[in-house]
């Protein structure tokens, strides 16, 4: 008579004879790694000087938030207003925090393109000094029309 087989038993078997314990952490330190790489290229576009030459890849507009989009005027009234500035990323002194970096690269992800002409919204000071409380960062979308990505800090 046969005996009884464990189905589950079986296939841990099946799957640890193909698969190492060190085969799957040294795949999980490649994905890290790749994650990290993908990080600082993301964290030097945000910080270098965007190339003229090369235009921003297109967007597909269907996939964005609405209320994320503003127009030039809306963000100029804004800056003049509360004396912000509305400059290019690479003139940020302060550390771009980690949600940023993130959040870029989920918008990266989704609409599967490379950001490269970013835009800040801060106060005067912070574009100078290394402080980092309150910008808004944006791409620009084209027809000066400007993206929200990500926004930290609490005092504006």
């Amino acid at each position: 008579m046969l005996s009884k087989t464990n189905i589950e038993e079986q296939l841990k078997r099946s799957r640890n004879k193909r698969i190492t314990s060190e085969a799957i952490l040294a795949e999980v330190h490649a994905i890290l790694a790749q994650n990290e790489t993908i990080r600082a290229g993301i964290k030097s576009r945000l910080q270098g000087i965007p190339s003229p030459d090369k235009p921003s890849e297109p967007i597909d507009i269907s996939h964005l938030e609405p209320q994320r989009i503003y127009e030039l005027q809306d963000i100029k009234k804004i800056c003049v207003d509360y004396r912000l500035r509305f400059l290019d990323a690479y003139y940020f002194k302060g550390p771009f925090p980690s949600e940023a970096i993130s959040a870029i690269r989920e918008f990266e992800k989704i609409h599967n393109t490379r950001l490269e002409h970013f835009k800040i919204m801060a106060p005067s000071k912070l574009l100078k000094l290394e402080n980092a409380d309150d910008p808004l960062l944006f791409i620009p979308l084209g027809n000066d029309y400007f993206y929200l990505i990500h926004t930290w800090g609490n005092d504006l």
